[in-house]
């Protein structure tokens, strides 16, 4: 049976959800203000912390960055933040302090939250299994020099012909590639692995690619800019606008690029920054003379 702890400092709201839940088969241990939630947090694993921000003693973002320390230890237990404060701002501060979700109450009735729910517990349950996937023996890596001096790119597509396509000529061309199926596996690498750029589709299993590129560019560090391609062939209208406004550096529909061309496009791209580095770097060095 999951294990559920719900957040929330009213008590009506709380019934009302522990009651939904406990009915759909999970455990539920409720919270009623932010400090109590730490406590119960760092005490002790559950299989999802449904967290408000609106809390006495602490707020939802003061719970979070309390948990995280800044960084330098990550909760044991993955949190989806559950809060009507879905704006821009709140949702970037959550993720950024380590929430793995946002759910905006009013969008969701107390049946359609379980759908919710469900996702974010498979998605958890599909993060274990990545966790080692990307984990190399001292032997890997210190095997070849060489590879450490390639551009990494990481490419999450989930149809095997266009990942065998793509990332064959990638290579050919110089390249270090790294396959994800999805968005999620595509994130477990992320914690691991330094890139130079990211490659991926829209319509994935686990985590859709417009999910990841949301989850990238809001929060922060170093890794928020990366360079992102999109090469997509299904996805809706609604969708490819919104990715196209993320900050992304090219979207291409996946049927009507060849791989050559896809490869020189990302070498435009890389070499595009390299030089921006260098401007940027010749710049400085003659402002300080």
């Amino acid at each position: 049976m999951a294990s559920i702890l719900l957040v929330e400092d009213d008590p009506m709201i709380s019934e009302i959800y522990q009651r939904k839940l406990s009915q759909s088969g999970y455990e539920v241990v409720l919270a009623f203000d932010g400090r109590d939630a730490v406590n119960k947090i760092q005490s002790q694993r559950y299989d999802l912390v449904l967290l408000d921000l609106v809390l006495p003693v602490l707020d939802g973002i003061s719970v979070l960055k309390e948990i995280s320390r800044e960084g330098k230890q990550k909760s044991r237990s993955p949190i989806v933040v559950f809060s009507n404060l879905n704006d821009g701002e709140n949702q970037e501060a959550a993720f950024r302090y380590g929430a793995q979700g946002f759910i905006a109450k009013a969008q969701f009735n107390p049946s359609e939250l379980i759908g919710e729910v469900q996702r974010y517990l498979r998605e958890s349950s599909e993060q274990k299994k990545n966790e080692d996937k990307f984990n190399k023996s001292p032997q890997e890596e210190n095997s070849e020099d060489e590879e450490k001096e390639k551009k990494h790119i990481l490419l999450v597509e989930d149809e095997d012909v266009f990942s065998h396509l793509f990332s064959e000529r990638l290579r050919k061309e110089g390249f270090k590639v790294t396959v994800a199926e999805n968005g999620l596996e595509a994130l477990t690498f992320l914690e691991k692995e330094a890139i130079d750029i990211i490659i991926t589709d829209i319509l994935l299993p686990i985590m859709r690619g417009d999910e990841l590129i949301t989850r990238i560019r809001l929060q922060g560090g170093e890794k928020k800019d990366i360079p992102i391609v999109v090469v997509s062939a299904s996805a809706k209208d609604e969708q490819v606008a919104l990715v196209k406004n993320m900050n992304i550096q090219g979207f291409f529909v996946k049927t009507r690029i060849i791989p050559s061309e896809l490869a020189q496009y990302i070498y435009s791209i890389l070499e595009g920054n390299k030089k921006e580095n260098k401007n940027h770097k010749d710049t400085t060095t003659d402002n300080n003379v």
